[in-house]
């Protein structure tokens, strides 16, 4: 109510709040941002509330209504079942009718859960024996419709009754199963696959009931095989592996097996007991079934030692102790590793193509052959023999992958376009169909090249080597094919290998081929580590494409540097490589890789004194400078180390007289007529260092110094008079003989030098080390390389390759290793090689009375003993028969070439390498190789030998630029010479028979003659430490040839100069 005031004040009074609150506004819009929150919060916390309540409500009436269906379905099972035991009460024997029987299965089908009520079993086998015996009393069995139908249920409901946990009618329930289930209208893949898996779950049941239920769908239903399977992933004892295999069909089972998704998280033990019951089920090598066999057996190649020594356990043991806990390789039992290794029997291999094939099948069969190749490598050469002895009934095996793989489109892109090779290397696109024929055909031809001669190779014998081989033209494409891929794995193998730094980019190629290291340290660790593969194909890395195709393609050079088939350039890659600067390119990679070589020794010893200091920041930095830069700092410190060599070229003449004294020369004295030994007990421990400057000292058979300075001179006699001594000196017999000559005079290391010398050793109480003499021997012809020196002896040609294939950084795994080959056998044994060219081509090859042993003589001459020594384990009771001739004559060639002489070859080898770095003889073949030993085996080019020659004294050139008349009269008498009197004539000079391989004028010193007086009836004479003839001033021609052939046949030595 409305207050007057009376005061006559028209200002509303003040109001005084002492509560310290601000009075609510019913003016304002909102309140304040508290409030809001608050209020917004309780709303929502209202409809969280109304909503539990609201899902409460509906939970609680799904509840109710489930438990009332529940209640319900119970009541009613319940009434059915009494209904159904209230029919079934007191009854027995057949139903009055099918319809009858019907109806009660119907009803039981309403009812049956045996997780429920477990009497719902006998239930079941009550109905089953009834209806059983009512159907067989019945004239018209029930066939029609409903009952195949019926009969599926029936199946389902014995399965459900096999998986409950009351197992007492299990054999009855299996009967049911068994009959219902031979009498069902449908059975799919799926029911199959839940059928066998039930089966396997079943434990002590009867057998001959489980027998009738694991066969009754086999007969009517292919897709039963899907489920079979899955029941043969379980070991199986061999009674039931036999009822299988007489009563299935072997090529539906494998079909069944093959569509099987290989699942790689299936276990290892049921992948092993699939393959092992595959294995004795199907027995044949027909199409369905290797295509079976492969997938399964190549996924257990890297899980699975096949050829270990096996466990003596029956299935069941080594499926529970083994099997399911050994995680790594696991090995295989003794009945498992027999039945395994069946699939590399002979006849298995090679009937593996002799049914009706055809080119599409080529991949199948080559990723199988591979894949037994990679799961049994100490049996590949027998598997590559019998595949190659199998054929495919219109042509050899060979033949048949060759056809397959020149029709590929992989090979022919490579072929046309070396460029796009890396691209086919690198792509996203699945190539490994072709891949797979392409590896498994330069598998075989490979082997074919170690067993096939050259006129076989060349196509002019008959017989199956010269049906396996493919003519010349082909030859030609493989070897482009061959060509272009290698190059590419050699060039690019830092892209291939997922390597991108710029040190590869920039030169990595060529260091990789002339022995620097291509990586550092972590990323070479990091490429072992993990092998990357070609296009998925398990087990096959870039190592050993690599390996395979520069293995194959030095195999075919080889024959073409004897036969000369393909033109020279065919072998050439300039359309890929800059000659002009490549040579060049080569030469500073190998300079920075010495000063590389040499930083790192010193970063190393810097490392090893500063081990225990503080790394600081700026250190580490440096340390870990780019690949890119270091490269380019090694190539800044070889240019600068390449004009200092420039400046020491110029003065070095000036300032050799007063410098000598400085030099630093390893001395030694050396007794004539005992040089080999007096020079391994001087220089054997200089190791590497042998490659620096050496003074020899010769001293007589008395004991006294020999006159001459040696400036080289000396050396070089020095170093051919070892030769001499140690290669082809007659008096050296037994274990003193290092090596020994062929037919034709070729050198090879004794095969039994080792032997000699250790039972020789046995019987005298010495050392048996023997190995340091061939290291040694190495270092030797390493140092007459590496001086440039021209030394008379001849290797033969199986004993060069192997220098050639000794390899280097960047080599591929097998490219490095010789592969000894029948065609080798000339150079080693001419006889041998002709009676195993008899041996393999006789109509019956156990005429010759042969075994898989060897016998050799061993110890020194008159007291010599036989040792017989197998070629394969066993060998001794294994005669040599059409069968495995092949496999005789692998084995003989590689025990004569190869591992008999293993020791001393490697010795040789390993002291060569100390001198001349490998991958510098990894460029040469055998015949290059000797010529750059002993010169060129050509004949003496006189006009080039004239034109490189220098005069002294007396034959000195005069202005005029005429030469002197006994000079005009030497070279007239050598341009009459015969070859053999030319080579006497140079060898008389020079110590060597051939001239160097880029002709004289790179003889180094140059071939120089001067003047010895004007007395006729002298001699001429030579100092063959400075190449010098001295040259008596002879005035007829007929003196001078009678005194010169006479010179150069008497022998002469280095101290009657």
């Amino acid at each position: 109510m409305f207050q007057p005031s009376f005061t006559g004040s028209s200002r509303r009074q003040r109001q005084v709040n002492l509560s310290g609150r601000t009075p609510a506004n019913p003016f304002t819009v909102g309140g304040s941002t508290a409030g809001a929150q608050a209020a917004i919060a309780s709303a929502q916390q209202d409809r969280v509330e109304r909503q539990q309540r609201r899902q409460e409500q509906q939970a609680c009436g799904r509840i109710q209504r489930t438990w009332r269906g529940y209640h319900s379905r119970r009541q009613a099972h319940k009434a059915w079942r009494d209904t159904w035991d209230a029919v079934e009460r007191d009854q027995h024997g057949a139903y009055p009718s099918l319809d009858a029987s019907l109806s009660q299965m119907n009803r039981l089908m309403l009812f049956f859960s045996p997780k429920s009520d477990a009497n719902d079993v006998d239930r079941l086998t009550s109905y089953g024996e009834r209806h059983i015996a009512t159907a067989d009393s019945t004239t018209t069995p029930p066939s029609q419709d409903p009952w195949p139908r019926a009969y599926g249920r029936l199946r389902q409901a014995c399965l459900e009754a096999l998986q409950s946990e009351r197992h007492g009618d299990d054999g009855t329930v299996l009967d049911i199963l068994a009959y219902s289930t031979s009498r069902s209208s449908s059975f799919d893949g799926t029911a199959a696959i839940r059928y066998y898996r039930t089966l396997i779950s079943l434990h002590g049941v009867s057998e001959r009931a489980l027998t009738a239920a694991i066969l009754a769908p086999l007969h009517r239903f292919p897709n039963a095989y899907d489920g079979l399977a899955v029941l043969l992933q379980t070991p199986v004892d061999l009674p039931m592996l036999k009822l299988l295999q007489s009563t299935i069909n072997p090529r539906i089972f494998a079909e069944a097996v093959a569509r099987m998704p290989h699942d790689p998280a299936l276990a290892t033990r049921e992948r092993v007991w699939l393959l092992r019951n595959l294995i004795r089920l199907c027995g044949s090598t027909d199409h369905a079934t290797t295509t079976a066999i492969a997938p399964l057996l190549g996924s257990l190649a890297d899980e699975i030692d096949f050829e270990g020594s096996p466990v003596s356990l029956d299935d069941t043991t080594f499926d529970r102790e083994v099997l399911q806990n050994v995680t790594a390789r696991v090995p295989l039992s003794t009945t498992l590793q027999r039945e395994l290794h069946g699939l590399v029997s002979q006849d298995r291999v090679r009937n593996l193509l002799s049914q009706d094939v055809t080119p599409a099948d080529a991949q199948l069969y080559a990723s199988y052959a591979l894949t037994l190749l990679r799961c049994f490598p100490r049996q590949a050469d027998d598997i590559r023999m019998w595949l190659y002895l199998g054929s495919t009934g219109q042509a050899t095996t060979t033949v048949y992958f060759w056809e397959a793989m020149k029709s590929n489109k992989l090979v022919s892109d490579i072929v046309r376009d070396s460029r796009s090779v890396l691209s086919l290397l690198q792509t996203s696109q699945d190539l490994k169909e072709s891949w797979t024929v392409i590896l498994m055909f330069l598998e075989l031809y490979t082997f074919l090249l170690k067993i096939m001669d050259d006129e076989e190779f060349m196509g002019r014998t008959s017989g199956r080597q010269r049906q396996s081989a493919i003519p010349i033209g082909d030859v030609a494409y493989l070897v482009t094919f061959l060509k272009n891929l290698g190059f590419t794995l050699t060039f690019n193998a830092s892209e291939l290998d997922g390597r991108e730094s710029l040190l590869a980019r920039d030169v990595g190629s060529l260091r990789g081929h002339f022995g620097s290291p291509a990586a550092p340290e972590p990323l070479r660790r990091g490429r072992d580590a993990k092998s990357v593969s070609l296009h998925g194909i398990p087990g096959i890395s870039w190592g050993y494409i690599k390996g395979i195709v520069t293995g194959l393609m030095r195999a075919i050079y080889e024959r073409d540097s004897r036969r000369h088939f393909l033109p020279r350039e065919h072998w050439l890659m300039t359309s890929r490589l800059d000659m002009t600067a490549f040579i060049p390119g080569v030469v500073a990679e190998e300079e920075s890789r010495s000063v590389i070589a040499e930083q790192e020794e010193e970063d190393d010893d810097m490392a090893e004194d500063e081990s225990d200091d503080e790394v600081t920041p700026s250190t580490t930095n440096l340390r870990g400078l780019d690949s890119y830069h270091r490269t380019q700092e090694a190539r800044e410190r070889a240019q600068r180390k390449a004009s200092r060599r420039r400046y020491l070229e110029n003065v070095a003449p000036r300032l050799e007289g007063q410098q000598m004294h400085r030099l630093t020369r390893h001395h030694a004295q050396i007794k004539r007529s005992s040089e080999f030994e007096d020079a391994f007990d001087a220089f054997y421990e200089l190791g590497a260092d042998l490659k620096e400057p050496i003074q020899i000292t010769f001293m007589d058979e008395f004991g006294l110094q020999e006159a001459g300075i040696d400036g080289g001179g000396v050396t070089k006699e020095f170093l051919t008079s070892v030769v001499a001594q140690a290669f082809v000196d007659p008096n050296r017999t037994g274990a003193d003989r290092y090596f020994i000559e062929n037919e034709n005079h070729l050198l090879y290391p004794n095969p039994t030098a080792l032997e000699d010398y250790r039972s020789h050793s046995r019987m005298q109480g010495l050392g048996t080390r023997r190995s340091p003499l061939f290291d040694f021997l190495g270092r030797i012809i390493g140092k007459c390389l590496y001086e440039g020196i021209l030394v008379d002896v001849s290797f033969a040609g199986f004993f060069l390759k192997k220098w050639a294939l000794t390899g280097g950084h960047g080599s591929a795994p097998g490219e490095s290793g010789y592969r000894a080959s029948i065609n080798d056998l000339r150079d080693f044994d001419q006889s041998l090689y002709a009676g195993l060219l008899a041996l393999r081509t006789a109509p019956d090859a156990s005429d010759f009375g042969l075994t898989f042993t060897v016998d050799d003589l061993i110890g020194r001459p008159g007291a010599q003993r036989p040792k017989s020594s197998p070629l394969i384990p066993g060998g001794t009771d294994i005669a040599v028969t059409n069968e495995n001739r092949l496999l005789y004559l692998n084995k003989m060639s590689w025990y004569r070439l190869q591992g008999q002489s293993a020791a001393q070859t490697n010795a040789f080898l390993k002291g060569l390498a100390t001198i001349v770095q490998p991958s510098w003889l990894s460029m040469f073949n055998q015949a290059e190789l000797q010529t750059l030993i002993g010169g060129a085996s050509a004949g003496i080019n006189v006009p080039d030998l004239r034109a490189n020659t220098l005069y002294g004294g007396t034959y000195v050139i005069g202005d005029d630029g005429r030469e002197h008349p006994t000079v005009r009269l030497f070279w007239k008498v050598m341009a009459s010479l015969t070859d053999a009197e030319k080579s006497k004539v140079l060898k008389f000079v020079t110590s060597t028979p051939r001239g160097p391989l880029l002709g004289f004028s790179s003889l180094n010193p140059r071939f120089s003659i001067r003047d010895s007086g004007s007395d006729e009836s002298r001699y001429p004479s030579a100092s063959t430490c400075v190449n010098l003839l001295k040259l008596p001033m002879y005035r007829s021609e007929k003196i001078l040839r009678e005194k010169l052939l006479g010179a150069v046949n008497s022998g002469a030595g280095f101290d009657l100069s």
